[in-house]
């Protein structure tokens, strides 16, 4: 189910208000040159109660993440890390949806097979049980969408929220000053290419997931911890020795090393923080 026209009537409350007030102004001003697009989509992320959420352009046919922002460290991360399954999900209505069409995967998913999509997998690694998406623009040759993933199904009152906001949100990108779009993937690709170097002094394992592992990859790093060779945690995780060897390639970009000696000197080292139990996604 799609929504294009005004949202049902629903007390937000005055506080909710002054937070989409906030929001709007900031993303305005990312739009314009005046305000960092980063922290502008991480504020609407966490406005709406979402554990990621990443700006996708496709261009005939070809889709691209431009922006990606993850809930636990409020930082752009590289789009290999995150997958957006919006396409899948709506498939080609998101190309000739108009600006400010919410879509809500919790609308249909008892008519829809998640199995069958071969999206169950991805959706418990990466602990998503509910997608929004938002279409910002959409033209004959390219579109933009938001798409905000969620641990959980959204609430009412936050379902009210983006559709309230998303028609704002839709003009103000149409609005966007020139070359606005260009800079916020440019800048991504920085965030994204100076991420390992920054991970180096961070604690892996700390409370609060600070390099975004998923709860896959943080099993398989507990074990690497431990001398666990990758064939052995493929047998304690009951899977292919591939799929571990896909996992450990995923925590290398992560954490800025360059293989597996590398990687358990740093979780060898003395942990600067608390460890966690285990990753919230």
């Amino acid at each position: 189910m799609s929504w294009e026209s005004s949202p049902p009537r629903s007390n937000l409350g005055q506080s909710a208000v002054e937070s989409s007030l906030d929001v709007v102004s900031a993303w305005v001003g990312s739009l314009q040159g005046t305000g960092r697009y980063s922290e502008a989509l991480g504020r609407l992320m966490s406005l709406v109660k979402a554990d990621a959420v990443m700006l996708v352009r496709v261009e005939e046919g070809k889709q691209k993440h431009i922006a990606i922002i993850d809930g636990q460290s409020r930082q752009m991360f590289s789009p290999r890390d995150r997958p957006s399954f919006a396409r899948t999900i709506f498939s080609n209505e998101l190309d000739s949806a108009r600006g400010g069409t919410v879509w809500l995967l919790s609308d249909i998913r008892d008519q829809m097979e998640i199995e069958a999509a071969g999206l169950a997998a991805k959706f418990r690694e990466y602990a998503v049980r509910d997608i929004a998406v938002v279409t910002l623009d959409s033209s004959y040759r390219t579109s933009y969408y938001l798409e905000f993933h969620s641990r959980s199904v959204f609430p009412e009152h936050n379902r009210v929220l983006l559709l309230t906001l998303a028609g704002t949100l839709s003009k103000s990108w149409k609005d966007r000053s020139l070359g606005a779009a260009r800079a916020i993937e440019l800048s991504h690709k920085l965030a994204a290419e100076h991420a390992p170097e920054r991970s180096k002094s961070i604690n892996m394992l700390a409370t609060g997931n600070p390099l975004g592992l998923s709860r896959c990859e943080f099993r398989v790093c507990l074990m690497v911890r431990e001398g666990f060779t990758a064939k052995r945690v493929a047998k304690e995780l009951n899977v292919s020795e591939s799929t571990v060897r896909t996992h450990l390639s995923s925590i290398f970009a992560k954490a800025g090393v360059s293989g597996h000696v590398e990687l358990l000197h740093r979780l060898s080292q003395k942990p600067a923080g608390n460890v966690m139990l285990g990753p919230g996604r």
